[in-house]
């Protein structure tokens, strides 16, 4: 997430606090047809309450955030995070018949972040944090080199999540993405925001993307590894 929220609603789980990383409601089918679900799990009771990322540029701080201020088609609804317009995300996510096979060990396929990269090492590329703040029950990092991109990360200080922007994809339509990956998990209309979805499950990695309609382009991915936030929850914030 079904997808939203942002599918790509940035799930994260236990004790956690993206998108994304925005999607469905319950998105993984059971025997009762119920969907995926891609929201971040929800943050300690005493935690700070859940905002959506506002798109302005901050300290420290799914599936999904606030759309940007002028939405072409094709866009994700995930905050502007760079301090740059020139700021751009390095890579592109290449959805072919190698992706999933990669993803299973938390692999990206195109570009440098993987499912278990550390803080350290995206502040060393993409640095440094704009903001952070909590969104859909979970606590992401924005930084200014990522561009249109939201990453989550455990109590270990890696990343879990990452809710990304279609601009990282190398296709947008999705019978070609469908092509190109197979057929998926599961697919429809989420239940939470009425975005059409694709859900994929590699291992423990689960692959959400979102589009405003069937027909309409790629508008944001989420890639997650519930189980990381499960046995690791986030740190406070402030804590």
């Amino acid at each position: 997430m079904s997808f939203k929220r942002q599918i790509i609603t940035l799930a994260v789980c236990g004790g956690l606090l993206v998108g994304g990383c925005a999607a469905p409601a319950n998105k993984q089918p059971d025997e009762q047809g119920n969907k995926p679900n891609t929201a971040v799990p929800a943050a300690p009771a005493s935690d700070k309450a859940s905002q959506p990322p506002s798109g302005q540029n901050g300290s420290e701080g799914t599936v999904p955030p606030v759309p940007p201020t002028e939405t072409q088609p094709g866009d994700s609804k995930l905050p502007s995070t760079s301090k740059s317009d020139e700021a751009k995300a390095a890579g592109k996510l290449i959805l072919d018949g190698k992706f999933l096979p990669m993803l299973k060990d938390g692999r990206v396929q195109g570009i440098d972040i993987a499912i278990g990269t550390t803080k350290e090492s995206v502040l060393k590329k993409y640095g440094p944090i704009t903001k952070q703040d909590y969104y859909d029950g979970g606590q992401y990092t924005a930084f200014e080199k990522l561009g249109k991109g939201i990453l989550y990360f455990d109590g270990h200080d890696r990343v879990y999540c990452m809710d990304l922007g279609s601009q990282w994809a190398d296709k947008t339509e999705l019978n070609a993405i469908k092509q190109a990956l197979g057929a998926p998990n599961d697919e429809g209309v989420s239940d939470v925001d009425g975005d059409y979805y694709l859900y994929y499950v590699v291992g423990k990695i689960e692959l959400f993307l979102a589009f405003d309609s069937k027909d309409a382009p790629l508008k944001s991915i989420r890639i997650i590894n519930k189980q990381m936030i499960t046995d690791f929850p986030q740190k406070p914030l402030n804590g």
